[in-house]
Parts: structure tokens; C-alpha cells; sequence
């Protein structure tokens, strides 16, 4: 990303942590996030030569530029016109079920080495039509729950996130291609900032992130934006033998967080659930779990009087 793209984001992000700084209300928040849909919409992917590489670099400048000069014109309706024709929904429908998508999804993948989501890509079957009926089963697969009861009383002090914290999960902990929630924000838009080369504009850019989060998990934000902060739109996924997998993708101001709190806390987890679980705060349970149970099942597995049993919840959604 250029440094004007990268001043562009840090940017949005100061404008983010104002709106929530002031308990401002949605209205403020919808004009702020407008910058990932129609300013940073193109993701930077580039791959191939150090020629190729520039070209498209300089391509991706440009027009960010010019999208950059509109937006300070206030031509903001414009710019938000053309980002719902680029990626109106009938059209990524089309390209999402088709063989070809799966192809070009499976390349990209194996470019930047995730062998895994290839082969995945390749033996994709799409989305699933949107109709009446595929409403009714998402919904009963992910059914709407009780608002939970909050707690009474003074609430305890919130963890509180340092910078080196947050830099680490930014860059170490979200995945190559890793998708966007509602708002469009892309983890990789957060990784290009804080590896602007202008490092008064990355240290400037991870201070207010920082801010961000903190204030984020301190739950100082607006009520009014808990929908669209730690909600997250479905996708029904098609699956081989009938019926459908629902798809949540989150915020990725909702998952920075998440991460942070997981970090933070993980000694304090390891207290409370102790040895009873392999999931939570212990490196390598489950390849534990797995090794556990293939030597049990070759030291009983023909005694008659030893079972095991095995549980799969057909649906976490209702649990």
C-alpha cells in the first residue's frame, strides 16, 4: 500500500476511535466506514515479477488517488454507487459457483502457500441459492438467542492492550486473504499500514488502533453499534451431501480484539479449566488428544470390556 493509502487508513482509523470516544451514533459510524467500501475496496494482491509488481503498485496508487480527491470533493455518493456495481450480488453469485472461480481461488491460494484452502477451493461447491428455503434452514441452524443479562453491580478493571500486543496479532495472526466482516475492512489493510515505510505514519496508525481496541474492550463503545461491531454476516456454504454450512465472518475489529482478550487472559484460563479440557490455553491439545487416543485404542481396542465413545454435536449453533 502507498504511504497516501496508508495515511488515508490511519485516517479512518482516528475517525473510528473519535466516533466511538464520543458515543456517537450510528449515522457517524456508517459515513466512517465508507472509506474500506469505497476508498480501500481493491485489495492489493500482487504477484509475479519485480516489474509486474510496480506496474500494479502504481495502478493501485492511482486510483486510489483518484478516489482520495472525489471523497475530499464530497462526492462520496458516487464513489458508493460504483463499489455496489463492482460487487453487486448477483454478479459474486455467478462467479462464486462457477468452476472457473474455484480455479482462479485455488491459484491464489497456492501462490501464497496455503496448499489447504487450494485443494478446499478446487472442491468448493458454492453458495447455496438464495431462496425462501434457504432462509428457513439457516435460521434454523442459527437460530436468533435471548439478549444475555448483563451483569449488576461495578464491573471489574478491563485488560488493557500494549502495543507490542496488538502489532503481534495484527501481523502474526490473521491469515494470508483472511476476509472482511460488513464493513469491508480487510485484516490486510491493518498489516499494510503498520508496515508503512513513513514510520511516523505507522507508529501513528498502531497508537490509535491500540486506542481502539482498548477502548473497545473496556465496553465504553455505543450500545447502538453492538449489531454491527460484534455481529457478522452469514454465508450459506453448500455442502456435499445436501444442505447447508453457515458461514459467520466477523469484524475485524471484533477478531483484533478477540485475539488480544485471548492473549491477556490466557493464564488465567489455564487456572480455571485446568486439566479438564484440551482446547483452551494449551498448545497442542488437540494433536495431544488425537495421539491419546490412538494409544488407548491400541492397548484396549480388543479388550470387550473398554469402550469409547465419540460425540459430535450436529449443529454448535443450537448449544
Amino acid at each position: 500500500m502507498s504511504r497516501v493509502g496508508s495515511e488515508s487508513l490511519q485516517c479512518h482509523l482516528e475517525e473510528l476511535r473519535c466516533v466511538w470516544y464520543q458515543r456517537a451514533g450510528v449515522a457517524c459510524l456508517e459515513a466512517s466506514v465508507f472509506v474500506s467500501q469505497v476508498l480501500l475496496r481493491v485489495q492489493p494482491e500482487v504477484r509475479g515479477g519485480r516489474k509486474k509488481k510496480l506496474k500494479r503498485n502504481e495502478t493501485l496508487r492511482a486510483g486510489l488517488l483518484e478516489r482520495l480527491q472525489r471523497w475530499n470533493e464530497g462526492r462520496i455518493d458516487v464513489l458508493w454507487a460504483e463499489a455496489c456495481k463492482l460487487f453487486s450480488g448477483a454478479e459474486r453469485q455467478n462467479l462464486t459457483n462457477s468452476s472457473e472461480n474455484n480455479i482462479r481461488r485455488a491459484t491464489e491460494c497456492a501462490q501464497d502457500a496455503r496448499y489447504g484452502k487450494a485443494v478446499a477451493s478446487l472442491l468448493s461447491l458454492g453458495l447455496c441459492a438464495p431462496s425462501e428455503e434457504t432462509l428457513r434452514e439457516m435460521k434454523s441452524k442459527h437460530p436468533e438467542a435471548e439478549l444475555p443479562v448483563l451483569p449488576s453491580g461495578p464491573l471489574p478493571d478491563p485488560v488493557r492492550f500494549d502495543k507490542v500486543l496488538v502489532r503481534k496479532k495484527v501481523e502474526g495472526f490473521f491469515f494470508i486473504g483472511s476476509a472482511a466482516g460488513a464493513s469491508g475492512t480487510r485484516p490486510q489493510f491493518f498489516k499494510d499500514i503498520l508496515s508503512c515505510p513513513n514510520k511516523a505514519v505507522s507508529d501513528e496508525a498502531l497508537t490509535s488502533l491500540t486506542n481502539l481496541a482498548n477502548h473497545l474492550v473496556a465496553g465504553l463503545a455505543p450500545r447502538e453499534l453492538a449489531p454491527f461491531v460484534a455481529g457478522a454476516p452469514l454465508m450459506a456454504l453448500a455442502k456435499a451431501g445436501g444442505g447447508l454450512r453457515p458461514i459467520a465472518i466477523g469484524e475485524t475489529i471484533r477478531r483484533l480484539v478477540s485475539k488480544c482478550c485471548c492473549e491477556a487472559t490466557v493464564e488465567d484460563a489455564k487456572i480455571v479449566f485446568g486439566s479438564l479440557q484440551v482446547g483452551v490455553a494449551t498448545s497442542g491439545g488437540a494433536e495431544a488428544s488425537v495421539h491419546a487416543v490412538r494409544r488407548l485404542a491400541k492397548e484396549f481396542g480388543e479388550d470387550p470390556g473398554k469402550i469409547m465413545l465419540k460425540v459430535d454435536f450436529s449443529n454448535a449453533f443450537i448449544w
